[in-house]
């Protein structure tokens, strides 16, 4: 009675697994090469669609200042392309009597015109404005309150530098 239990469900079990190796389809050589070959193309053409775009931004590089009318503001921004999606950044703001402040590391870009500086304690939103007659353009938003800068000031604004 045991082997006949037994029996009745390993037999339906057997059948099922045969019935699914069937099922499988097999892949066939045409339909293997044409999805590697489309993920190659896209992956290449997005590379060197990057490339392109990332190399372009070196014209960015160079000394920025703050427009503002403001009275004794020194401020510059620094920026350097590392030939990939980051920029080394120094920037430096100092109000007489009022605030100081030092800021440098690296800004990593989007795939726009959007780069972006983070730390634990410190947001900064680049968005790369482009070349207007013969300035060049960066502005800058402070997202947060950040450690770097001492008294009573932020670094948002517009930063200019004028082309070679």
């Amino acid at each position: 009675m045991i082997n006949k239990t037994w029996l009745a469900f390993i037999v339906p079990l057997l059948l099922l697994s045969c019935s699914f190796e069937q099922a499988i389809e097999p892949e066939n050589e045409f339909t293997e090469n044409r999805k590697e070959t489309d993920t190659d193309t896209v992956l290449e053409a997005r590379w060197i669609e990057d490339d392109s775009a990332y190399a372009a931004l070196s014209v960015y590089n160079g000394s920025y200042d703050l427009i503002t009318e403001s009275e004794g503001v020194e401020c510059k921004l620094r920026m350097s392309s590392l030939g990939d999606k980051r920029f080394k950044t120094e920037l430096k703001l100092a109000v007489p009597q009022i605030c100081n402040a030092k800021i440098e590391g690296e800004v990593l870009m989007d795939r726009t015109q959007h780069g972006f500086y983070n730390t634990d304690s410190c947001f900064l939103h680049f968005n790369f404005l482009g070349i207007y007659g013969n300035t060049i353009s960066i502005e800058i938003e402070q997202v947060e309150d950040c450690p770097f800068i001492k008294g009573d000031c932020i670094v948002s604004g517009t930063y200019t530098r004028m082309l070679d």
